[in-house]
């Protein structure tokens, strides 16, 4: 992320209530936790085709 993406996300999160800033961090937590899970699943299918085809 650039600096001036960070500073606008940082702009934009100062304006927004506390109730809508933590939905925003369940939707990050969200999507940290599915960028693990589809990472893990990738590693996953690599490995099982790695067996099969050797």
């Amino acid at each position: 992320m650039t600096k001036v993406h960070e500073q606008t996300l940082l702009e934009k999160l100062r304006g927004l209530p506390p109730e809508r800033l933590a939905e925003v961090e369940d939707f990050v937590d969200f999507l940290v936790h599915r960028h693990a899970d589809e990472r893990g699943l990738t590693q996953a299918a690599g490995q099982l085709a790695t067996a099969a085809f050797t």
